[in-house]
């Protein structure tokens, strides 16, 4: 049953009867009918081609890591800093936070 439920053709039809998204399948997002149907489909499929694993600090601190990357961009944002320097800034505050044991 479960392999039923997570086959390619049920994928599509359950797009196709509005009941949901494709899920993770690349098979789904790839086939004609759903590009047919709702050509966002084949831009997401094209995105996902393209997708890359996300990193994840050794140290498990990437809460942190997050939020320096937030909070020191913000200031390129808001042109309080150039971009090279809020690429430098972002950089040390992101390694400070690298650096510390887990």
């Amino acid at each position: 049953m479960l392999k039923h439920l997570k086959s390619h053709e049920v994928g599509v039809q359950k797009v196709l009867m509005e009941s949901g998204s494709p899920g993770g399948r690349p098979d789904v997002w790839n086939d004609p009918r759903l590009w047919s149907y709702e050509p966002f489909y084949k831009t997401g499929a094209a995105l996902m081609a393209e997708a890359r694993h996300s990193y994840v600090a050794y140290n498990l601190r990437m809460p942190d890591v997050t939020a320096a990357l937030e909070q020191t961009l913000q200031n390129v944002w808001s042109s309080k800093v150039s971009p090279p320097t809020g690429a430098d800034q972002t950089a040390q505050a992101m390694q400070a936070i690298l650096d510390q044991p887990r």
